[in-house]
């Protein structure tokens, strides 16, 4: 199922318009969050302006057409300039965790069954 030709884009949480404007051909929004990031919706047309407070869930723009065959949002996020994965930051997504490899594993579980009781 595609997206509605008028979707509604909400802000991810409280916020500044850092921009809004056309870059090259295709409308794009910015946001800057505490925490030096900046997060960033493209193709979305916004009738605000820099500086405009935004608070977490209020509209902040309209998905426009682009060049996905069906509307899609492109969302990125920024940390102190760098970009990072937005993952990190739309929750339910799970922390990684390095776990031993196959040796080590192996090794761990056979000193366990082979221990002999005191």
């Amino acid at each position: 199922m595609g997206a509605a030709s008028e979707s509604l884009v909400l802000a991810p949480d409280d916020g500044v318009v850092f921009f809004s404007g056309v870059v090259v051909d295709r409308p794009v929004l910015s946001i800057t969050h505490d925490g030096g990031l900046v997060s960033s919706y493209e193709p979305v047309s916004s009738p605000l302006s820099a500086g405009t407070v935004v608070g977490r869930g209020s509209v902040v723009g309209t998905l426009q057409p682009g060049h996905c065959a069906e509307s899609c949002l492109h969302f990125g996020v920024r940390l102190h300039g760098e970009y990072v994965s937005p993952l990190n930051y739309l929750g339910g997504v799970p922390r990684a965790v390095l776990l031993p490899t196959r040796a080590g594993h192996r090794a761990s579980r056979l000193s366990l069954t082979d221990a002999q009781p005191p």
